[in-house]
């Protein structure tokens, strides 16, 4: 059966930045039945946060709650974010790309992906970066955040179809882009909704993406809206 996914999400949970987000997980498996979206992970950033009331909610929606975080792995002056999907809480032992490859020896079915990776800010792998690591990743994310006149994704896609990696579109949802549930995603091919079929086919690359250039409109309104959130949210952790 074919389902949409959208991998990547944030929402009021977020220990981060969850000060600053509008809505709940509640409100995002709203939203995403509204969208039609079937397939949903949970991605906070840096602490993994979990609550089996969220996954029994969506389950009486018709969506498959993943748990999952988006690591932080520091090096070269960057935070490296980098989805883990499909683990639990024992992820937050993993501090550094050596960690995450040893977990992933004991665990088997996580699914891991590089974020953004061409996107800089002090977040993003980078290219040199991503091909260092390049066999700790199951999938690199196709960020939903270019135009027809710039679009950093397509080194990293041609990248990807070089060596053979799939290359998935995500909401990376935020407050300021529900828009982008609707715009990109993943229509995954599986065979049941369970996470370990998920799992399966991003890994063997049984989807595909749809994702749609934004305006220059778009990205610069929502350049100014993360950079006010970002503020509010460093003045909301200093009260």
């Amino acid at each position: 059966m074919k389902v949409k996914a959208s991998l990547h999400c944030h929402t009021s949970a977020d220990l981060v930045e969850g000060g600053v987000i509008g809505y709940s997980v509640f409100d995002l498996i709203d939203r995403a039945k509204e969208a039609g979206i079937a397939v949903l992970a949970h991605t906070c950033h840096r602490y993994f946060v979990w609550d089996q009331a969220w996954s029994d909610y969506a389950d009486q929606n018709g969506i498959l709650l993943i748990p999952g975080v988006e690591l932080e792995l520091t090096e070269g002056g960057s935070a490296n974010h980098t989805l883990a999907i499909n683990c639990d809480a024992s992820i937050g032992e993993v501090q550094s790309f050596a960690d995450l490859a040893q977990y992933r020896i004991t665990h088997p079915d996580l699914l891991v992906i590089a974020a953004h990776p061409n996107f800089g800010f002090g977040v993003s792998l980078g290219k040199e970066r991503l091909l260092k690591y390049w066999s700790l990743f199951d999938a690199v994310e196709n960020s939903w955040f270019y135009s027809r006149f710039l679009n950093p994704n397509q080194v990293i896609n041609q990248l990807c179809i070089a060596r053979h990696k799939p290359f998935i579109a995500t909401a990376d949802l935020h407050n300021f882009n529900f828009s982008c549930l609707r715009s990109d995603y993943a229509v995954l091919d599986l065979t049941d909704l369970s996470a370990q079929a998920v799992v399966r086919a991003v890994k063997q690359g049984l989807f595909t993406n749809v994702s749609e250039p934004k305006s220059l409109f778009q990205l610069g309104s929502t350049i100014s809206h993360a950079l006010y959130l970002d503020y509010l949210n460093k003045l909301t952790k200093k009260q």
